[in-house]
């Protein structure tokens, strides 16, 4: 019972503060503090409020309060007079309580409040905000097209030793640079070329990323940008976007191996309020890229293959053999566990489905 409370407390908490702080730039140590209070507060109320505590009060409650007849009566299950009298006597039983359990929770206040003030001060809090790539690196080809990043080129291992069939053999890939949207296509950038009317929809307003696209509509879309600036746009490659997901880093996500640096860094299952959440609050990558992990799945280019034999290893994308009515998506959404924002991790879906759980995310050389 008391697991259960504590894990729907904590949970509470977690999406208080991330509601307090919604739309706000953090630092990654402010960060860091509304995603480590709510443990250090249950880890309190795990060690201050436990049965064996509370027990000695409840058990001298119900003497005061009932006769061994109406006890007798409880393990009848309310079927004796006693039984009755003892369903009566439920609301002066929980209204006791209820003065315990508060009573209970105000001896350890202090305790709480010392958590929040270690917490506060082994962040180091400062005016930082989360690092951002100069504006002056941010190509704009118009008004209402996505930014762009330029990507370096080089080469890197793809796939993991330790993943799924599909994520093998590891191989070497040459990625020649190019240019990748900094964000995810937003709604407010989707409805400006495709029209409000389209498929595409948003959780939370113009600045989050659109949802709901099929492959279909995702090349449609970059079509219209090309039309519009004249510009060659594409969705990224397979191995470009894993390239870029990784950039430079080695391990199941950019930042290494640690889960518990995650919500740092995406908008999946354990932070996102159910839904998807406004573009750039969570950490960039090293190249400077936002929500490579979470927030919508991401469609790539590539037809599905079951896993990398024969796979291209320039960086191009693989459109021969494989299954054509299938296309592959990367990054995981707001709804996900953290196994499926790895680097590595790829999943995939039919190219005319409009899942709910897709986005975008725009290239071009």
């Amino acid at each position: 019972m008391f697991d259960t409370m504590y894990a729907n407390m904590e949970q509470f908490m977690r999406q208080s503060m991330q509601q307090a702080t919604h739309g706000k730039t953090l630092t990654p140590e402010q960060q860091q503090v509304i995603d480590t209070v709510p443990a250090k507060f249950m880890a309190v109320m795990r060690a201050e409020v436990t049965w064996d505590k509370l027990k000695p009060q409840f058990v001298q409650l119900y003497r005061d309060t009932f006769d061994q007849e109406e006890i007798d009566g409880l393990v009848a299950f309310y079927r004796s007079t006693a039984g009755q009298a003892f369903i009566d006597k439920m609301p002066v039983v929980m209204q006791k309580s209820m003065a315990i359990s508060q009573s209970q929770m105000q001896t350890i206040i202090p305790k709480m409040t010392a958590a929040i003030e270690q917490a506060m001060a082994e962040a180091k809090l400062t005016q930082n905000t989360v690092r951002q790539p100069p504006q002056s690196q941010v190509v704009k080809d118009c008004d209402v097209c996505p930014g762009l990043l330029a990507i370096p080129g080089g080469s890197f291992e793809m796939g993991a030793m330790d993943g799924d069939a599909d994520a093998k053999p590891v191989h070497r890939v040459n990625v020649s640079g190019f240019l990748l949207g900094q964000t995810e296509v937003t709604y407010g950038q989707w409805k400006a070329l495709m029209g409000p009317s389209s498929q595409g929809i948003s959780q939370c307003g113009d600045d989050c990323p659109v949802s709901q696209v099929s492959w279909q509509d995702a090349q449609m879309y970059v079509q219209r940008l090309s039309e519009r600036t004249g510009k060659a746009y594409r969705l990224p490659s397979e191995a470009e976007w894993e390239y870029a997901a990784r950039a430079g880093g080695t391990g199941k996500w950019s930042f290494g191996d640690d889960e518990s640096q995650l919500n740092r860094h995406a908008w999946y299952e354990v932070n996102s309020l159910g839904r998807t959440q406004t573009m750039g609050q969570r950490q960039a990558n090293a190249f400077g890229l936002f929500d490579m992990y979470g927030n919508v799945w991401e469609w790539v280019q590539d037809v599905w293959h079951p896993n990398y034999s024969g796979a291209p290893v320039d960086g191009s994308a693989w459109m021969s053999g494989g299954d054509g009515e299938l296309r592959v998506l990367r990054g995981g959404a707001w709804f996900d566990k953290p196994a499926s924002l790895g680097s590595a991790y790829r999943s995939w879906n039919t190219s005319i489905i409009h899942y709910h759980g897709a986005g975008l995310r725009v290239a071009r050389n």
